[in-house]
């Protein structure tokens, strides 16, 4: 059985120009990217982490920056980042409520770089004054839709009064019983919630000392 048998062979100039030509190829593709403009970076960041003197982190610490108005809050480990600073130097404020603030002066922050700033809180003890609110009763209840007069026990034992009846005809309104010109028999009296008047002529049926 016969054939053909077809080789392919290289010599010495043609594997040189193939070399020549991947170089040619490689080079003109760092011109390329050298070409491709390179911006540098014009901000740092902040990093670091507090903790206390147990050596444990503290999450929730406020980090701030007051000339550049700025900060950030530790996370549950402790840590913290801020990103997008000036260049400069700048003091940094870590504060927490129950530890002693600290104030790291005299930070270096550098473009394209992240400077560590780590720090810890000393435990301290927190003394305020009291506050003293005095309560006021409205002037006016929006809440109240029919009319009622309260009288406090103080009120009442200044008033030269023996019965609860007699309390009850010093208020506006009220004349021997007599509600607003009504008859006296169209008077509930209530105890505790409970109806003391008598069920033959509804008048109040109990006698009741200011004491």
């Amino acid at each position: 059985m016969s054939g053909w048998v077809w080789r392919l062979a290289f010599g010495e100039g043609d594997v040189a120009c193939a070399a020549r030509g991947a170089c040619a190829a490689l080079a003109a593709v760092l011109c390329v990217f050298a070409a491709l403009p390179v911006h540098a970076g014009t901000t740092g960041k902040l990093a670091g982490t507090v903790w206390d003197t147990q050596k444990q982190p503290i999450p929730g610490a406020s980090v701030s920056i007051s000339a550049y108005r700025t900060g950030a809050a530790t996370e549950l480990d402790g840590h913290f980042t801020i990103l997008n600073l000036p260049p400069g130097k700048c003091d940094v404020r870590i504060s927490r409520i129950g530890y002693r603030t600290v104030m790291i002066t005299g930070v270096e922050i550098t473009p394209d770089k992240t400077t560590q700033a780590d720090a810890t809180l000393q435990d301290t003890s927190i003394s305020m004054q009291e506050v003293v609110v005095r309560a006021r009763a409205p002037v006016v209840d929006v809440r109240q839709t029919s009319s009622v007069q309260s009288i406090s026990r103080t009120e009442i034992s200044k008033l030269p009064v023996q019965e609860m009846n007699d309390v009850v005809n010093l208020q506006a309104g009220v004349v021997e019983g007599h509600f607003r010109g009504g008859r006296l028999g169209e008077v509930q009296f209530q105890l505790d919630g409970v109806s003391i008047n008598n069920p033959y002529d509804n008048q109040p049926g109990i006698r009741i000392d200011r004491s």
